[in-house]
């Protein structure tokens, strides 16, 4: 088995386009500003048109044809404060999908921040544990040239080998906690 070394984690910038939390922050924020432009634009004049047709008349052969056109402009020129509450509530909300938006950035910093920190840690780990392995390792051939002498008995070599092994699960713990972070 041969790991690989991870590329290092991308910079919050890149975290931010590739996350779907930021996307969706984005898409409340435009919202947010459309309504904002929207509660701004109720202040302009409204011109608005209407038109019938119909059919006046006792009878289908005494009917006589109607017709009716017009156009409406509406100024607001009192609105008693109801236009400037919805201006403040569109910029209210405006402002909290920034703030939001800064949050979750922050929060994405601070978890690529850490998990730098724990490959850091697990790579001084690996090399900890390497050196470990190597020395149980030697331990081991020790052990057998011990044994083969008669200085030691087979419980000793059974015993490095034991070290070795769990040294070895240790290490690959490790690496796979590497790979994680």
């Amino acid at each position: 088995l041969e790991l690989r070394t991870p590329l290092l984690l991308p910079p919050a910038s890149e975290a931010a386009v590739i996350r779907a939390e930021q996307k969706a922050l984005d898409a409340q924020r435009q919202a947010a500003e459309w309504n904002l432009d929207a509660a701004k634009k109720e202040r302009l004049p409204k011109l608005t048109g209407f038109g019938d047709f119909g059919v006046f008349g006792a009878s289908p052969t005494q009917n006589l044809s109607t017709y009716q056109i017009g156009a409406r402009l509406t100024v607001p020129l009192w609105t008693s404060g109801r236009l400037d509450a919805q201006i403040a509530k569109a910029r209210l909300a405006v402002e909290q999908a920034q703030t939001a938006r800064r949050r979750e950035d922050l929060r994405i910093e601070q978890e690529i921040a850490a998990a730098r920190e724990e490959y850091r840690a697990t790579q001084a780990t690996i090399e900890r544990l390497t050196a470990q392995l190597n020395a149980a390792r030697e331990t081991v051939e020790l052990t057998k040239l011990r044994v083969e002498a008669g200085l030691a008995t087979a419980t000793d070599s059974t015993t490095a080998q034991a070290i070795v092994a769990e040294t070895e699960e240790s290490l690959i713990r490790t690496r796979y906690g590497q790979q994680v972070a």
